[in-house]
């Protein structure tokens, strides 16, 4: 049960993570825990205004930071190493630490040992399944079934 829960899981992280990222390359995809180190001048998102078709006035909606990133588990792929510089950008994160979140990264061209080796191409949140053995007009779930298994009920956690 544990096992099927685990793998449940898994599933549901890679969905969230990787819906966004289709048509980028990725590296990894994991759940990564973020201690901000520095804000960066570099844009990571920029906004327009449009007027008629015309895009103008733009200007940054975000700006890249530099986080060290260390990773709590590895869906997918391979990392260099359990820690890591990574540079993510994404309007109103400010420089808080982020615990246990799910990213997509992509591997980038560190030259120095101060350079960020990974980029966050796409960010999700982590969601885990509460699965039962098969409870009859039970609202708001999801049936689940393996072969030659009884049906789960499961229910995502809020």
């Amino acid at each position: 049960m544990r096992r099927y829960i685990s793998a449940m899981r898994s599933l549901l992280v890679l969905v969230a993570c990787l819906v966004p990222a289709f048509g980028q390359a990725e590296d990894a995809v994991a759940v990564v825990d973020l201690t901000f180190v520095k804000a960066t001048d570099k844009t990571a998102v920029t906004i327009c205004n449009d007027n008629d078709g015309v895009l103008d006035d733009c200007h940054p909606w975000a700006t890249f930071n530099i986080y060290k990133a260390r990773v709590t588990r590895l869906i997918r792929g391979e990392v260099v190493r359990k820690s890591f510089l990574l540079l993510y950008g994404r309007h109103s994160l400010g420089r808080a630490n982020i615990r246990g979140l799910a990213v997509v990264l992509k591997k980038l061209d560190a030259t120095s040992s101060g350079e960020p080796l990974y980029q966050v191409v796409a960010s999700g949140q982590e969601r885990s399944l509460l699965c039962f053995a098969d409870l009859r007009d039970a609202a708001d779930t999801y049936l689940l079934s393996r072969d030659g298994q009884d049906p789960r009920k499961c229910y995502e956690q809020e």
